[in-house]
């Protein structure tokens, strides 16, 4: 077993406090905290950050979830993020027909559609 700060890649996020792991189809590894999300690739060696800066609703993530397509929703304090195939991130909370901007959990239902849990 390997220590998260020993990581050659990881290492940059042994500091970061985790609230969630998740792992998509692909077995790409996506790491949320109250800094953004991460997703490290194992195949390529890659980590990728995902926060405000480069277009997430909120940098606080609560929960993962990828529909059929590959989309990967991402459900933050602030609303919810799809980050699509195309690496385009579309957002949504109260002001675009949330009822509420804090996202606290993602399932996909057998029939694929994607259930958003929040306080509302």
């Amino acid at each position: 077993v390997q220590r998260l700060s020993e990581h050659p890649i990881l290492s940059a996020i042994s500091k970061t406090s985790c609230m969630v792991l998740w792992a998509d189809r692909k077995d790409r590894m996506w790491i949320g905290s109250m800094r953004g999300a991460w997703c490290y690739d194992p195949a390529t060696g890659q980590l990728k950050q995902y926060s405000t800066k480069n277009g997430l609703v909120d940098n606080t993530v609560y929960a993962f979830q990828e529909d059929l397509q590959g989309n990967m929703y991402i459900a933050t304090q602030g609303g919810l993020s799809i980050l699509g195939v195309n690496e385009q991130i579309k957002n949504y909370n109260r002001s675009n027909g949330l009822p509420n901007d804090r996202c606290e959990g993602l399932l996909r239902d057998a029939n694929g559609y994607i259930w958003i849990g929040n306080l509302k």
